[in-house]
């Protein structure tokens, strides 16, 4: 059999294995989208968060904001999206500046790592799209760093077109409604997005066919999300998906974050400054991965941005 023709069958294999699981784990449960929605709406104008990202239909904005976001709280955004554009107004300007500007607009975001990345996007958009973010999902996810959740976000958001994507918020509605169903019951193993997805998928359905507004969904999901971690418990806690992050206090982040600080501030800093500062080992693993990841560049004794 052909080397591509082996792959297809191994791939085809594991999506049906993955499928028939999910089913075994979890029967299927009676789902209507038309109540979800009214129950979303009516409480749409109480549970609506008010954010600069929000008063803007700008790709540019948008996928700047979401790439802010990601494994980053909501209020440690805002400050940053409004300094960045009053110093980068445009994908232009973003795709023109020097990386130290870009690192110090994003120091205190942490994992730099999407800073560069983001800058790496603005220079494609402009010098392959006329400035003009690509309103297809696929063409999205070609550029660096988007992947299945920021391509959708930024369809939905800017363009309005219906797709179906996860986060947090958006997990914890869905489960929440779940754990609300009579004929339901967690299982050990926890929620797969592979489960989830059919209540989305018929959610967004809905919407497109009552001509209701894809942007307004995603805002209303992710607004009552917020709304049930505050006064139910973060239920996307029981999905497959969640991942506790690690400690910041003395972590390889701190110190990587440190050095990005420093370099963007400084342009050149010594390694015995960072050493002084950090647990040599940490110090050691950082300046390494930030190394490999062509973010900094180590002659000798010095750092330097790459």
């Amino acid at each position: 059999m052909p080397e591509r023709s082996r792959r297809t069958v191994a791939y085809l294999c594991t999506y049906f294995w993955r499928v028939l699981r999910v089913n075994v784990e979890y029967p299927a449960v009676d789902f209507n989208p038309a109540d979800a929605l009214e129950e979303l709406t009516k409480q749409a104008l109480l549970l609506y968060r008010d954010f600069p990202w929000r008063k803007t239909v700008d790709a540019w904005k948008i996928l700047v904001s979401e790439v802010m976001l990601q494994q980053t709280q909501t209020t440690r955004v805002i400050a940053k999206y409004n300094e960045w554009f009053t110093a980068l107004p445009d994908v232009y300007a973003c795709a023109n500046a020097e990386k130290q500007e870009i690192l110090r607009l994003w120091s205190g975001l942490g994992y730099n790592s999407r800073a560069l990345r983001l800058h790496q996007c603005a220079k494609i958009i402009c010098e392959t799209c006329r400035g003009i973010v690509p309103r297809f999902r696929h063409v999205l996810m070609r550029l660096p760093g988007i992947g299945a959740y920021t391509s959708g976000a930024v369809c939905a958001f800017a363009y309005d077109e219906p797709h179906v994507f996860f986060e947090t918020n958006i997990r914890t509605v869905l489960i929440y409604w779940l754990t609300n169903h009579p004929d339901w019951s967690l299982q050990s193993t926890g929620v797969s997005d592979v489960y989830l997805k059919p209540m989305l998928e018929s959610l967004v359905k809905l919407a497109c066919d009552t001509k209701f507004s894809i942007r307004t969904l995603y805002y209303m999901l992710m607004d009552y999300g917020a709304y049930i971690k505050k006064t139910q418990g973060n239920l996307s806690v029981l999905s497959k998906a969640y991942s506790k992050q690690g400690k910041f206090k003395g972590s390889v982040r701190e110190v990587r974050g440190a050095i990005i600080k420093a370099l963007s501030r400084e342009g050149t800093i010594r390694y015995t400054m960072i050493e002084d500062q950090y647990d040599p080992e940490k110090v050691k693993e950082a300046v390494s991965a930030l190394v490999a990841e062509g973010i900094i560049i180590q002659k000798d004794e010095v750092l330097v941005l790459s």
